[in-house]
């Protein structure tokens, strides 16, 4: 009798664990703005020489002899789009043939894994929200240098299924310790649950990669975090950097999660340009899109020294930033990403 309960218990929290992993996602993937028809129509307002962002400066170029992985830990990632391919980390020990030559587990596992299906497939064109996220790193560190992609790569981890949802935590820590083991040093993760995770929290703060979180979002207002947690941006970790989503004239967007002690840097988040499984543009706004300009700036720095300590790092991307007057109240002492 007791095992039968301890069963539904764990049944229970399972599906709270992929009912508010759901909700979040869906609400990060919404804008007003019309979408672009063609690449002549986008307009990627961020670069612009008089927007309030910095974000390709020449300082930046990227030191093409040092290597550089991120683990976009998400919904998979359309691996053939043109913007997104030469950015794609290529696991080179192993052949797509059938056979697990590296002997990690992980038969085929060319250029990342599916957490949810146990299998090789990491392209997903019902949900799009992890190609939404390798295009914005890529496409701002080709801003930065034109070479960079010879350097800097890409782990697609799938976690998230077509519906934006998270079967449990488990196929997450299995993607973290994946990406350690095949060397990445940065992770995305631009999605978040109000399930706290004991196991989550311990295999993040025990991990040797820096963690680029999403804050998330309200429907209609953000609230603050640091009262009502969402995890895994609420963990008190040294290696996770929390992002919260500013607009076009430096200040919080409406929707966007703050908080002194949980957000530690706003970045560009609203109306940001992204591509889709089937190659149209898209106006996309919310955290998750505001998180891989930042994991963009953390490769980028340590592109110029891949042995630096992750605790350097998160210092050195977090120097990065401006303090503004009126972010102050919004994250940790009021910055911006420049």
């Amino acid at each position: 009798m007791k095992n039968r309960r301890k069963g539904v218990l764990k049944k229970k929290k399972n599906i709270l664990f992929i009912l508010i992993v759901t909700f979040l996602v869906v609400f990060l993937i919404t804008s007003n703005k019309e979408n672009p028809k063609s690449k002549n129509d986008v307009k990627e307002w961020y670069y612009d020489n008089k927007s309030q962002y910095h974000l390709s400066t020449e300082e930046d170029k990227v030191n093409n002899s040092q290597k550089v992985i991120i683990a976009v830990i998400d919904s998979g990632i359309n691996i053939k789009n043109p913007y997104i391919s030469k950015y794609i980390w290529r696991n080179k020990e192993e052949n797509e043939d059938g056979i697990d030559e590296d002997n990690n587990g992980y038969v085929d596992d060319v250029n990342g894994w599916n957490f949810i299906n146990n299998n090789k497939n990491i392209v997903s064109k019902k949900n799009n929200h992890g190609t939404y996220i390798a295009y914005i790193i890529s496409t701002n560190i080709e801003k930065i240098s034109k070479n960079a992609s010879s350097n800097i790569k890409l782990m697609p981890l799938k976690v998230l299924n077509s519906y934006g949802q998270c079967k449990n935590n488990k196929s997450i820590i299995k993607a973290i310790k994946y990406a350690e083991k095949q060397g990445a040093k940065i992770c995305n993760i631009s999605f978040g649950t109000e399930y706290y995770s004991k196991e989550l929290k311990a295999t993040i703060q025990k991990s040797n990669m820096l963690f680029v979180v999403s804050a998330g979002n309200g429907k209609s207002i953000g609230r603050n975090i640091d009262k009502k947690n969402i995890y895994p941006a609420c963990y008190e970790c040294d290696n996770i950097i929390t992002v919260g989503n500013a607009n076009k004239i430096g200040k919080a967007n409406a929707t966007s999660n703050f908080g002194t002690k949980s957000v530690d840097v706003f970045a560009p988040g609203t109306d940001i340009v992204c591509i889709d499984a089937d190659g149209k543009y898209e106006y996309k706004t919310g955290t998750s899109f505001a998180t891989p300009f930042v994991s963009s700036v953390a490769a980028i720095q340590l592109s110029h020294n891949n042995k630096m300590s992750i605790k350097s790092l998160k210092k050195k991307v977090l120097l990065q930033t401006i303090k503004k007057e009126n972010m102050l109240g919004f994250d940790n002492g009021g910055v911006l990403l420049k």
